[in-house]
């Protein structure tokens, strides 16, 4: 311990040993750099996850179809709310790749999201409507 109190000394602290492949940048790269960084390897894989993300989005129309048409009145919108939670996140996720600088947002959006289908879900299965307060019935 130094005489602060801490248990790391000013000299093991010192950037002496420092390299320049060891800095790391604190800025996201631009479109422009990330389209200038990909090889064909990883533009496949992106490909493929936007094929994916269409399929995705397909199957929830699909979906959302048969709810719409074969589910009663009270449990509709609720039903289709938490349904709509896998072409969301696939969206943001195709959005987060393609523009590095929104990851944050998407996927604050995307846990945000989740949390309020968790809250529906948790609505549909007690009572078939929003929860009721503890106590309260």
């Amino acid at each position: 311990m130094d005489t602060n109190g801490s248990m790391y000394s000013d000299e093991s602290l010192s950037p002496t040993n420092v390299t320049a492949a060891d800095q790391c940048t604190t800025k996201l790269p631009t479109v422009q750099e990330y389209l200038d960084g990909l090889n064909y390897p990883i533009a496949l894989i992106i490909v493929s996850t936007v094929i994916l993300s269409i399929a995705t989005i397909s199957i929830f129309f699909k979906n959302a179809y048969h709810i719409l048409h074969r589910t009663p009145k009270q449990f509709k919108t609720k039903s289709v709310l938490l349904l709509t939670i896998y072409p969301l996140i696939t969206l943001f996720s195709v959005v987060s790749i393609a523009v590095p600088r929104a990851f944050f947002l998407c996927d604050t959006v995307m846990h945000v999201y989740f949390m309020v289908c968790a809250y529906v879900f948790f609505g549909l299965v007690g009572n078939g409507g929003w929860l009721v307060p503890v106590g309260v019935y």
